[in-house]
């Protein structure tokens, strides 16, 4: 049987507060988007043991510290294409031996897995910026609106494309046998490129694009395939025609010849694909395509006549899913995380709790770097994506603080690992909000480096210097609630 998902303590902690409010099973699963039997099994625990945690599983218990499992998904999140030995050396260097298979283990726990890198367009500030614009604008449109949307879009077939199967079973010596390779081909000479559209109502007219399309080609494709498409599925009065920012389609006559047609173009950003459902067709074209195994470009031009059109009509069943995709495309891009409205105060309020139970009193004693409250100031009048970067980057420098030697802390340990892995759960939940091409604050990083040195490095790590390290910590900590408080 597979290895049901687990849920984490903050879902556990709002289904008995909502069972306690007197609401039932059935509403509290449909509410949150689980199973009435989960609610229950979840609810019958908390009523014999009054705790929602889990209990300590039998088993030898892991060899990598909840500690050291956040240091490797800090490196793998700051590096993703770290490799599995590099954490071995890396654990191996804090006094933790363990094997490759050991650290595939503990990411997968962490839900990752290896994956081929995506390619995708280069993203400038300016595209960002258009895309949160373009998110914010349309992320609360009813579906209704999308349903009159007709996309479109070009791509290329390759002959031995990426979809093509890469990976073969093969004995070491059979490395050259024409089974278990792909052949190569010179640029240009094997591939088809085509035009194709689709609405909630269905796909329309596909057709291949012979030679460099310009701006009058294309505006002759719009006349033979789009019109005839619109009008074939039935579209009605209202329906919206979108289409990327290539030259050809922002040219100033294909404008004018859009406008003698009366057709309301959707405002697009550049460089983004990936908001464009099209996209998902076109990957099980070209999926279906290479399962052919067209083995020269005249195979794969037969193909397009017959088996290639076949499949794009087949995919109406489809088009009404991928119509409802946009929001959540919407969702993924906008920056306007509903973490730090529904959750952020939650598990800040639990890991100041821990901050303070893991030791004695906080002491009184200052650390010999000033706290930075102008550039809490500065970011009191940032705008909403800068705020959620501060608070990220905020909790990410915490968090590797925590990385040091602490053989000399007497803090309790459980609330320790506590602290940090709710820590690490607030900054992972953070982490989906921004954007990479956000650039980080330089004077926070140059803080917390010269924290690092004047406070644990000059003071050898010893408990003192700790105990500096946990008021600071502290402090952050209680600025942050605030300027998450101030957000919403």
């Amino acid at each position: 049987m597979a290895k049901t998902r687990e849920l984490c303590k903050d879902i556990r902690d709002k289904i008995v507060e909502m069972h306690k409010a007197g609401m039932g099973y059935r509403t509290i699963g449909k509410q949150l988007g689980e199973k009435a039997t989960t609610v229950g099994a979840i609810i019958r625990k908390w009523k014999k043991f009054k705790m929602t945690v889990n209990h300590p599983r039998s088993g030898a218990p892991c060899k990598i510290s909840p500690r050291g499992a956040s240091m490797i998904m800090r490196k793998v999140r700051d590096q993703p294409r770290t490799t599995r030995q590099d954490l071995v050396n890396d654990l191996k260097r804090a006094g933790t031996t363990v094997s490759k298979k050991t650290i595939s283990n503990t990411l997968r726990r962490h839900g990752l897995k290896s994956c081929s890198a995506r390619k995708v367009p280069l993203l400038k500030p300016a595209h960002v910026q258009a895309r949160l614009k373009f998110a914010n604008d349309h992320l609360d449109d009813p579906e209704e609106e999308w349903e009159k949307v007709m996309w479109s879009d070009e791509t290329k077939i390759e002959l031995f494309g990426l979809n093509t199967t890469r990976r073969v079973w093969r004995k070491k010596k059979d490395e050259y046998n024409p089974k278990n390779t792909i052949p190569t081909v010179m640029h240009g000479v094997g591939n088809i490129i085509l035009w194709g559209c689709f609405s909630a109502k269905g796909t329309g007219r596909l057709h291949r694009i012979k030679g460099r399309m310009d701006g009058a080609m294309y505006r002759e494709i719009l006349a033979n395939n789009l019109l005839p498409s619109v009008r074939a599925l039935k579209m009605g009065r209202g329906w919206v025609f979108q289409h990327d920012n290539d030259p050809k389609h922002t040219a100033r006559a294909t404008k004018e010849w859009l406008r003698k047609k009366h057709l309301k173009v959707l405002e697009w950003p550049s460089q983004s694909p990936d908001l464009n459902p099209i996209e998902n067709l076109w990957r099980e074209l070209k999926v279906r395509i290479a399962q052919r195994q067209p083995r020269n470009l005249k195979d794969l031009e037969g193909l397009y006549g017959g088996k290639t059109e076949q499949a794009w009509n087949s995919y109406g069943c489809m088009c009404s899913l991928e119509s409802e995709s946009p929001r959540l495309r919407m969702q993924s891009v906008c920056h306007c995380c509903d973490w730090i409205r529904h959750h952020y105060g939650h598990l800040s309020a639990e890991y100041l709790s821990l901050l303070d139970q893991m030791g004695g009193d906080i002491t009184k004693q200052n650390a010999p770097v000033f706290f930075p409250t102008s550039l809490y100031r500065h970011i009191d009048d940032a705008e909403f994506e800068d705020k959620v970067r501060f608070l990220n980057e905020t909790i990410y420098e915490i968090t590797k603080l925590f990385d040091g030697n602490m053989n000399a802390v007497t803090w309790d340990k459980k609330n320790l690992d506590d602290f940090l892995n709710i820590l690490e759960r607030q900054f992972e939940n953070l982490n989906s909000c921004v954007s990479p091409a956000m650039k980080p604050e330089r004077r926070l990083k140059r803080y917390f480096k010269k924290l690092n040195r004047k406070v644990l490095r000059k003071m050898n790590y010893s408990a003192q210097a700790w105990e500096l390290i946990r008021k600071e910590t502290k402090r952050h900590l209680q600025r942050l609630d605030i300027l998450a408080a101030q957000m919403y």
